[in-house]
């Protein structure tokens, strides 16, 4: 039986890797964490996230990132977003544990600039770029890496401060205004990479190997149980993270409808990517009400389907 602390033990990541893909004008980002906390307690956080939970660990998240989507719990369940970061309220025992992150990031033209700030001290970090692109970085290139007959350029460092940013210029990329809308999205590889990688880290995922990893596992997640966290934080907390959620996920839909108007994202992917953070939306509508009713309130506060009376 462990004993809990609203005091955090020395927490560090020994490995970050870094996904990267493009696909129909935006990057797929996916980013594992293997987190050491390196304390004899339970870590329960002291700063309140949400209702009834607390801040036991925070990553940064790019302010436009779209259609995000964690492993291990759902966003306002275990994990909350921000504008600028996900939270997870999950009590963190000693030893190791990881976080999986994947998420859209969209570009113009036919460059793109991937920064990521790290939010903990890391003792390795590698960046897995999919063959294609012309990459320019600080990091050590190294060996490439073949992961399901997909080809993956790697790069490398070590000893990476917290808050040190990691940056890379991807060039040669397709060109974001070129997709057409509802074309038959190619089938990315990052979940497929993500598998073979880390196979007992993302097990309850494998399905979607093969698949438009985003679209199908918010769409698994919508048809799952919520997976709540424990409550360590007493009831009637400050709900202004929840104000902060709903303002990035009313930023969020908006970027989707335009992305799906200036045809840089297929019907289909369109309507259950923004279905998944409309429903989320409602959710975090007061007072509860059916959800018939409050989706009509919420579809008045965010802008309309383009092409569709309701996604």
């Amino acid at each position: 039986v462990w004993e809990t602390s609203t005091t955090a033990g020395d927490i560090s990541v020994e490995l970050a890797q870094l996904f990267v893909e493009s696909h129909q004008g935006n990057l797929l980002i996916g980013e594992l964490y293997r987190v050491v906390q390196d304390g004899d307690r339970v870590y329960t956080g002291s700063e309140p996230a949400a209702s009834g939970r607390n801040k036991v660990l925070e990553f940064s998240l790019p302010p436009e990132a779209t259609a995000l989507a964690m492993d291990g719990g759902e966003i306002g369940g275990r994990f909350v977003r921000t504008n600028n970061s996900v939270i997870d309220t999950q009590p963190l025992y000693p030893g190791r544990s990881q976080i999986l992150m994947r998420y859209l990031l969209p570009y113009t033209g036919t460059s793109a600039d991937f920064d990521r700030e790290m939010s903990y001290p890391v003792d390795n970090l590698s960046v897995l770029v999919v063959d294609g692109p012309k990459v320019e970085t600080d990091l050590q290139e190294t060996d490439p890496q073949t992961i399901q007959d997909q080809l993956w350029n790697n790069f490398v460092t070590t000893n990476v401060a917290a808050g040190q940013d990691i940056k890379l210029r991807l060039s040669g990329l397709q060109r974001a205004d070129a997709t057409a809308a509802g074309a038959m999205p190619a089938t990315p590889a990052l979940t497929t990479a993500v598998v073979a990688y880390h196979p007992p880290i993302v097990a309850g995922v494998a399905l979607v190997t093969g698949i438009l990893a985003l679209v199908v596992f918010v769409a698994y997640v919508l048809r799952s149980k919520p997976q709540h966290a424990v409550a360590v934080a007493p009831a009637g907390t400050s709900t202004s993270a929840d104000g902060d959620e709903r303002q990035a996920l009313l930023q969020s839909i908006a970027r989707l409808d335009d992305m799906y108007a200036a045809g840089e994202l297929g019907e289909d992917n369109y309507v259950v990517l923004r279905t998944a953070e409309k429903r989320r939306l409602v959710q975090l509508s007061e007072p509860p009400v059916d959800d018939s009713t409050d989706s009509a309130a919420v579809e008045a506060e965010v802008s309309t389907d383009p092409g569709q009376s309701d996604a």
